[in-house]
């Protein structure tokens, strides 16, 4: 009852796997890969060099644009508190200080503050006449310098 073919030593391996042939096919692979690549990358830059050969040439003032590069953009510093501190600055002055706005036509900027006040006292004006308006509040504005106010119904 026992079988020739089962019987043998436990300690013998099956010889039939050729470790070598697998190592050569792997490295032929490799081989073959590594080639196709090259190949391929040689007809890739071919190609391109074929392509720019065609090309017209460059006008100058293309060539001079190349080498051209635009200026980086101007950004704000952060934090913007040296810009703001100057902006608010300058607000003020024009806001509280007297200024001469147009010296031939004889006429000042106030402080807003003193602006409120005599608007407080003479009230606003009545609805009317531009010129006759602009006279009584700014002293005299000539007609083609004053923007109509557009009404509600206006479009």
């Amino acid at each position: 009852m026992s079988d020739p073919h089962h019987d043998s030593e436990p300690t013998a391996f099956d010889q039939e796997i050729d470790y070598g042939k697998i190592r050569s096919f792997g490295f032929g692979l490799l081989l073959v890969t590594l080639v196709s690549m090259a190949v391929t990358w040689w007809v890739v830059v071919s190609a391109r060099n074929e392509a720019r050969s065609q090309d017209a040439p460059l006008s100058p003032l293309a060539q001079a644009a190349e080498t051209w590069e635009p200026p980086g953009p101007q950004l704000q510093e952060f934090p913007p508190t040296l810009d703001m501190a100057a902006l608010r600055a300058w607000e003020q002055g024009r806001l509280n200080h007297f200024a001469e706005v147009d010296g031939a036509e004889g006429m000042i900027r106030i402080p807003i503050d003193q602006a409120i006040d005599i608007l407080a006292v003479r009230g606003f004006p009545e609805r009317g006449d531009v010129e006759a308006v602009a006279h009584e509040v700014f002293g005299g504005v000539r007609t083609q310098d004053v923007s109509p106010i557009p009404t509600q119904g206006a479009q």
